[in-house]
């Protein structure tokens, strides 16, 4: 319980805590992982894209500096696959369905939900497009991986990771760093 949290002071004055274990100091918000990329991890195309990779291009350039940069490419494979998905409106729409159908409504609007599943659709149909930059982000790790094994993959990963660019701001930044360690930073 917090209550029996005890409270000590660092060198510079700041309040910490013990018990409950260490809380960050910033933080981020966390992202979530769209459906379409679920999908695409899923039917494992993404691995099966970079095993395909690897067999093309004998190597790539060094971890550090490497990007997937073939996006067309992968669209190209992905034309004859199958990676079925509903998103959260579709599945919410599909229960405004059967309550509509339950209460006697449907009918009646049956004509607009015809239509709203249509628009739907076509608006799936740029998904790819839409989660482009997180796509690109699976796959160049998972490209990575082939090349350069799991510390290839951690590498090319952490230049995505928002915690590690929020840190790296907040060491380049030697006012809002002596901030934190002083406790004097705005949460």
């Amino acid at each position: 319980a917090d209550s029996l949290k005890t409270s000590f002071k660092t060198r510079n004055g700041r309040i910490v805590y013990d018990g409950g274990g260490i809380e960050p100091d910033i933080e981020v918000e966390k992202s979530s992982i769209s459906k379409i990329s679920v999908s695409l991890l899923q039917k494992r195309l993404i691995f099966d894209y970079a095993t395909d990779y690897r067999f093309s291009n004998e190597n790539i350039e060094p971890v550090e500096e490497y990007q997937f940069s073939d996006f067309e490419d992968f669209k190209l494979f992905l034309s004859d696959k199958e990676y079925e998905y509903n998103t959260e409106t579709e599945d919410l729409a599909q229960k405004l369905k059967e309550i509509a159908q339950e209460e006697l409504y449907y009918e009646s609007i049956s004509e607009e939900y015809n239509a709203l599943m249509t628009k739907l659709a076509v608006n799936k149909n740029d998904d790819l497009n839409k989660f482009k930059s997180e796509i690109i982000e699976l796959l160049t790790g998972e490209i990575a991986s082939r090349y350069y094994y799991q510390k290839g993959r951690i590498i090319v990963n952490l230049k995505f990771d928002e915690d590690v660019k929020e840190a790296i701001q907040i060491l380049l930044n030697q006012q809002e760093y002596n901030k934190i360690l002083a406790g004097a930073l705005d949460k």
